[in-house]
């Protein structure tokens, strides 16, 4: 017995209770065998116990469901719900930012890609649509063998949506379709065999087939949807009401600013504990947030801070999950002395860096945060295994020989967010002990993302999970090219690291632009910050994954009976009372 039976097995409940007795109200009488869900992760197994008829609790009479308003109810119980702070930008695959964790998360839940990222960044992607796959000794070809999948309306998934697929990515051209650049071709073999045929080796490329801007769609449903309409960005928009994939859920409803409603798609075979319906509810706010969660209305809040994470975790039942992230949050020196002008001088930034009380950082940010080794942050095989540690005497050492002679530099950080001014405060304070005076200087957003500032604090994180997403730290990349940073060694190393097939030789290029970059570039990497992240009692399988956020076709609910049948014997109208009686004999009240 899973967690969340399917509305047709209600059905049957109904069927079968209203042609037993036209006058008596039937009792259920309990089965021979519970099952138990053990949660282990990714591994949950289920095991069987028998109940003997001394150890089974007394049943009381459970009514039928011929009611609309117990139909209802039975169905709100069996959804599990999600709040977050930030709405999708789109759930069209070929145009859904990277970087939108939350449009991440949903496409993750509706569509298949040829592999999947794995939650511990430094494993391998994993199969998905794709039970195999080689690549050339020259790097130039990968060649998939796809599983048999099917999608939510009943047609096969086959190599001609997948060549459709990435082929639609790259001709509209939106914001992730850079991820399919050095793709040259798409052949289909036959039905079930792919081959990606590349412009030039491309390491990272699995892991790039791992975002859901690789989404398979089906191609048939969208030809046909496109066919219907002369509108522009018909598709687009049809993609953002319905779906079209082989996922785990299907889109049931979305309210754009409000919720978002997905539906179990019963062609998915895997995860078959996963909930019945996923509501995921915009809430921006992380104290609204957790009262939701406290009141039972929510079971999963994914944008708490970390007072509010801790405020949670002493005052109620609820459990608190704090993971670090691959995100980077860095200071960024304007390399044009007209702009930048004393920091711009590569030993001032040094000395920022040897100033920092990267642990007081740690300490003050909370949870699980780390300090990232260089441009690469902790948690890639490819980062350095250690950083810059503090030295206060030797950052004092290169102000005197920069010939600092006390000119002030505003830090410019974001005027809305508080998170960011505790650290600018924070940063300021250390770097004041060398006697080098830098002080916070909040400004409006917009200002602060165009970059022409002598010192900022900024942040960014990967648009997909491999050491290269990072190269635009490196001069001729985006980063370095907004604060005018230019290096033709290290240009020359970025572009030949993004090319080189050998796993061994690159760690070792990598390794060296690291320590390149933290000896003469005009960053300090300051902290890779965590996610806070609160479960109601009983939620299963939640596991933060730094390319979607979360994997919601394995959070599930386990019941604790004892403590549900204690509660419903009070107050049988509360959802849990809804949600546990099909895992628990002694919950039958409502």
């Amino acid at each position: 017995m899973y967690p969340y039976p399917s509305i047709r097995l209600l059905s049957v409940i109904l069927v079968v209770l209203l042609f037993t007795s036209a006058c008596a109200v039937p009792t259920v009488q309990p089965p021979e065998d519970t099952v138990v869900v053990v949660d282990a992760g990714e591994d949950s197994v289920a095991t069987a116990t028998p109940i003997s008829e001394e150890e089974d609790p007394a049943t009381e009479p459970i009514p039928p469901l011929d009611d609309p308003e117990l139909i209802a109810a039975a169905e709100r119980a069996q959804e599990l719900r999600v709040a977050t702070a930030f709405e999708a930008d789109s759930l069209d695959p070929a145009r859904a930012h990277p970087r939108s964790s939350i449009s991440a998360m949903l496409l993750r839940a509706l569509y298949q890609t040829l592999v999947t990222a794995p939650d511990d960044p430094s494993g391998e992607v994993a199969p998905d649509l794709a039970e195999a796959w080689e690549i050339s000794d020259d790097g130039s070809t990968v060649t998939f063998h796809l599983r048999e999948a099917t999608f939510a309306d009943g047609s096969p998934v086959t190599a001609e949506d997948v060549k459709f697929s990435i082929e639609r990515l790259q001709g509209i051209g939106g914001a992730p379709a850079y991820l399919a650049n050095t793709i040259d071709a798409v052949e289909v073999i036959d039905d079930r065999t792919v081959v990606l045929n590349l412009e030039h080796p491309d390491p990272g490329i699995l892991d790039k087939l791992a975002s859901p801007a690789f989404s398979v769609l089906n191609r048939a449903l969208l030809i046909e949807v496109e066919d219907s309409t002369d509108e522009e960005d018909a598709v687009e928009a049809w993609l953002n009401a319905n779906s079209a994939g082989s996922g785990s859920y299907v889109l049931k409803q979305r309210e754009p600013g409000a919720e978002t409603v997905l539906a179990r798609n019963e062609f998915y075979t895997e995860d078959p504990e996963r909930a019945e319906h996923i509501v995921v509810r915009i809430v921006p706010d992380p104290n609204e947030q957790a009262s939701q969660l406290t009141a039972g209305e929510i079971d999963v809040a994914l944008n708490l801070t970390a007072e509010v994470a801790g405020n949670l975790a002493e005052n109620s039942a609820v459990n608190v999950v704090t993971a670090p992230t691959l995100d980077l949050i860095f200071l960024q020196a304007n390399q044009d002395p007209e702009i930048g002008g004393i920091a711009s001088d590569p030993l001032v930034q040094r000395a920022i860096r040897l100033a920092l009380d990267y642990e007081g950082i740690r300490e003050l940010v909370g949870g699980a945060a780390v300090t990232p080794p260089s441009f690469l942050p902790q948690g890639l095989p490819e980062a350095l295994p250690e950083g810059i540690d503090r030295d206060l005497e030797q950052a004092r050492m290169l102000l005197d020989e920069a010939g600092y002679q006390g000119e002030e530099i505003p830090l410019v950080y974001p005027e809305t967010s508080s998170f960011y001014a505790q650290l600018a405060e924070k940063i300021s304070a250390d770097v004041n002990e060398i006697d080098l005076s830098v002080f916070p200087q909040p400004v409006p957003i917009q200002l602060w993302r165009e970059g022409n500032h002598p010192l900022s604090l900024s942040a960014t994180g990967p648009d997909y999970i491999d050491a290269s997403a990072y190269l635009d730290f490196l001069p001729g990349g985006v980063i370095a090219n907004r604060i005018n940073w230019h290096d033709d060694e290290l240009a020359d190393l970025s572009e030949f690291i993004r090319t080189v097939p050998d796993p061994e030789q690159r760690q070792e290029l990598l390794f060296y632009a690291q320590e390149l970059t933290n000896e003469r570039g005009p960053y300090a990497f300051v902290v890779q910050p965590p996610v806070f992240v609160g479960l109601s009692p009983g939620v299963q399988g939640y596991q933060y994954n730094p390319q979607y956020t979360t994997t919601l076709a394995r959070l599930w609910f386990e019941c604790d009976c004892d403590e549900a049948a204690s509660i419903c014997s009070d107050d049988c109208s509360q959802r849990v009372c809804w949600r546990c009686r099909w895992q628990c004999n002694n919950v039958n009240s409502c």
